[in-house]
């Protein structure tokens, strides 16, 4: 009898269900589930992102809480667009047709703020009232002190500017505007880039992976390049060419914001599923 009792006891402790645990706020089981919270968010947001580039889409609202007027990009650049694409921002792509010439004695902060702005107001002036959006345009530009490095326009070019840049601290500006029927608004951005020493073989490599080729100094800090820094001061998107701080404070009056998660897919404006 003894011996059955014991059986018994032993089978109903197996049979107990496994304790629930709660974790701690700020454990690292509380820190995994928020994670999956936040990719689950962005799941839900990731159809809407198949929806940056089509016409005719006056507003789109996100799962994360977003609403925002779609906007033209003045800019034939992949990277701006992919900076735009990241905070949720639909747009479609014009490019303009400006002289990019520096004029003399101007400071590269004052140059991008031209051009950018110069960028944005021509696209807008191109299209007729019924087509216009907002446009938002951006410049940048590398410099050492008040000389400018554009984007070089052969082997030699490329590798002379990585050449002044190697072992220096560089700075790069950024310039956005937003043209629209309230007027022409810009803010600018201003990072510091330090470089390691580089050798001539080092810079030759980097010309031949073609990356540098159509870039302002003659490098990508998104690709690279990245293996030549060894400090950034500032903003890495601004770097990369589209400071996204500065772009939220311009598009924010157009209804950009950071909300709670309010909604399981996105919607347009008229309140129809996407």
């Amino acid at each position: 009898m003894l011996i059955l009792l014991l059986i018994a006891a032993a089978t109903i402790e197996k049979a107990k269900p496994a304790p629930v645990v709660i974790p701690r706020p700020g454990s690292h089981l509380a820190v995994m589930g928020q994670c999956w919270g936040l990719r689950l968010m962005l799941v839900a947001n990731a159809a809407a992102l198949r929806q940056v580039n089509e016409p005719g889409i006056p507003a789109l609202r996100y799962a994360c809480g977003m609403t925002i007027q779609a906007i033209y990009l003045a800019s034939a650049s992949p990277r701006r667009s992919a900076l735009l694409r990241q905070i949720f921002v639909p747009h479609q792509i014009l490019i303009p047709d400006i002289d990019e010439s520096r004029l003399a004695d101007e400071s590269p902060a004052d140059y991008v703020v031209r051009l950018a702005r110069a960028k944005a107001q021509r696209i807008w002036e191109r299209l007729r009232p019924e087509e216009r959006k907002p446009v938002l345009a951006a410049d940048t530009t590398v410099a050492l002190g008040d000389e400018i490095f554009g984007k070089p326009h052969d082997r030699a070019a490329g590798v002379t500017m990585l050449q002044r840049l190697s072992g220096r601290t560089h700075q790069v500006y950024t310039a956005v505007a937003l043209c629209h029927a309230g007027g022409l608004e810009h803010a600018l951005s201003c990072s510091e880039v330090r470089f390691r020493s580089l050798s001539v073989p080092e810079c030759n490599a980097y010309w031949n992976s073609g990356e540098p080729q159509d870039k302002a100094g003659g490098y990508a800090v998104q690709g690279l390049a990245a293996a030549f820094i060894t400090e950034l001061k500032g903003s890495y998107s601004g770097v990369m060419g589209l400071p996204l701080a500065e772009t939220a404070l311009l598009l924010a009056p157009l209804g950009w914001s950071v909300g709670i998660a309010a909604d399981e897919s996105p919607v347009d404006a008229s309140g129809a599923t996407a």
